[in-house]
């Protein structure tokens, strides 16, 4: 164990809340990674990173000198098991960081850590876990509006994965998919497809799988126009959420951002308004994240606008095509998707009312 860092300050740290402490003790975790760096002590570097990796999944670190932090100790663990020749450690924290990059909006960078990520569990033949990381490949090429991609690398893995409930993962991708597409029944199809798998398997963490799709499931049904039925989806996936009081931040501003835009669509403004500015503060209070955060200035301004608000919405549609901008996403395609719903939406009601008055 190399001696020129202090390990006894910085098993201290590892047990503290790092959003609360002050920039001088982060510091002091970035010097010491920088020295263990620079000296090749890498198998101290994986100390490190082991020292701070639950804290890192557990805490927003997305912000500042903690989203520093985060990016030093995940990219030098990286160098370090490569250096030592650590496949599947190597494997495991791109795996890791490009998982942290999606959720920031850094979607490019993270679909080359998924794609390295993959190529190494291949090597090791743990063909699952290649095909874990390559799944990935698709939410990130979704979230660029590349959905040809996303619908190919979908398409790929179910090919390969037939008599497995893990199915549910890549089928509500696929739904999100068609979705961008305006393709409601099928969105509605693919759903109910994976929440059956869903509450089949035995995963320790399927409430929460569970919980995201019928968050899915609610603003399907919102689009039809079906809000019975969406309440009922978007309240067991509220309701499972609860169950974790001190966890899931992010995919409980998901399944709230969702929600709100259905009360919104049912003319019920204040309730939405309400919503989202409680989980606006949600995901800032300690890091932020980009993706979700122009949803909901989107959503605040497409509720402004119904309030005859036209100069709050206006600048709210400003601040969420700026974060579009600077995450590097299109403003145009989001109009564009935007419009395909709104118009999917009103063409199955019209369908709908046809068909009863035949």
């Amino acid at each position: 164990m190399a001696t020129s860092v202090n390990w006894d300050e910085l098993d201290k740290l590892a047990h503290q809340d790092l959003r609360e402490v002050p920039e001088t003790d982060i510091r002091k975790i970035l010097n010491a990674s920088r020295i263990l760096r620079e000296e090749q002590a890498w198998q101290d570097v994986l100390k490190l990173q082991e020292m701070f990796s639950s804290m890192m999944l557990t805490q927003k670190l997305t912000l500042g000198h903690l989203r520093t932090l985060r990016d030093t100790l995940e990219e030098n663990a990286i160098e370090a098991a490569r250096a030592l020749s650590l496949k599947d450690v190597e494997a495991r924290y791109l795996h890791d960081r490009g998982q942290f990059l999606h959720q920031v909006g850094s979607h490019e960078k993270a679909i080359q850590a998924f794609n390295r990520s993959a190529q190494l569990y291949s090597e090791l033949g743990q063909s699952f876990r290649a095909l874990e990381s390559y799944y990935m490949t698709a939410l990130c090429y979704r979230a660029l509006n590349q959905g040809a991609k996303a619908e190919e690398v979908l398409n790929r893995i179910l090919s390969e994965v037939k008599d497995n409930t893990w199915r549910a993962h890549p089928l509500e991708v696929l739904a999100w998919i068609q979705l961008d597409k305006g393709n409601l029944r099928e969105v509605e199809r693919l759903l109910r497809e994976s929440l059956e798998l869903h509450r089949a398997s035995d995963v320790p963490n399927k409430d929460i799988m569970v919980a995201q799709v019928q968050a899915d499931m609610g603003e399907a049904l919102g689009l039809m126009r079906r809000y019975d039925e969406g309440m009922e989806s978007f309240q067991e996936s509220v309701e499972l959420l609860a169950r974790y009081p001190d966890q899931y931040d992010r995919l409980r501003a998901r399944t709230t951002i969702k929600y709100a835009e259905m009360l919104s669509d049912m003319g019920r403004n204040d309730e939405a308004l309400k919503m989202l500015r409680g989980v606006e503060k949600l995901i800032s209070q300690y890091g932020a994240y980009p993706d979700l955060l122009w949803r909901i200035e989107l959503d605040l301004a497409r509720i402004y606008w119904r309030m005859r608000n036209a100069h709050t919405a206006a600048l709210k549609l400003r601040v969420a095509f700026g974060i579009r901008r600077r995450l590097g996403l299109s403003n145009w395609q989001l109009i564009q998707q935007q419009c395909t719903r709104w118009f999917a939406s009103r063409r199955f009601v019209k369908d709908q009312r046809n068909a009863h008055m035949n």
